[in-house]
This record gives C-alpha cells, structure tokens and sequence, in this order.
C-alpha cells in the first residue's frame, strides 16, 4: 500500500536528523555563551540555561525517540509533564 502525501513518513531522512543535531549544537554553543558572557550571579543566566536544556530536550523526544511520529497524546503528555517540572524548578529557585 502506498502513503498518501499528507500522512508523514515514519522515518525520517538523515537530513532531518543532521538539522536537529546542528539545532542541538547551536543549543549547546548558546549555553556556553551565556555562562561565558553574563557576570556571575546574574539569576538570569540559570532561566536562560533552563530554557536552552528544556528546547534541547523536547528536540530529542520529539525526534529520537519519534514521538512527533506518534500519537498527540503522547506529545501532549510530554508536555503536561515537562510544564509541570518547570513550574515546580521556577517556583524552588525564585519561591525561595
């Protein structure tokens, strides 16, 4: 049986795999950028750090481990659980 075009391929090409990786690099070189280039003690340096691992990490499970191929349930249990660890770090680092 053939595909229609709208349904999506459930694997991806490795070009897809080489722009999420290139993603996760500038990621990574943005983290070291942030650490290297605000004074220390600046509180905005751990939100910011917070928000580039968080991005990194909804790229792996979106993409290696193939959840944006699955079901919306999935995905939006992924992000029901990664909203609710981010409320509880916000809340522990700026609650006091």
């Amino acid at each position: 049986m053939s595909q229609s075009p709208e349904q999506k391929s459930p694997n991806p090409g490795p070009l897809v795999y080489v722009s999420v990786w290139a993603i996760m690099i500038a990621l990574v070189a943005a983290e070291v950028v942030v650490r290297l280039y605000l004074p220390a003690g600046n509180s905005a340096i751990t939100l910011y750090i917070f928000i580039f691992v968080i991005a990194g990490a909804a790229l792996s499970a979106l993409f290696h481990l193939h959840l944006r191929y699955e079901s919306r349930l999935f995905s939006a249990l992924l992000l029901i659980g990664l909203m609710m660890v981010a409320i509880l770090l916000l809340a522990s680092l700026f609650g006091g």
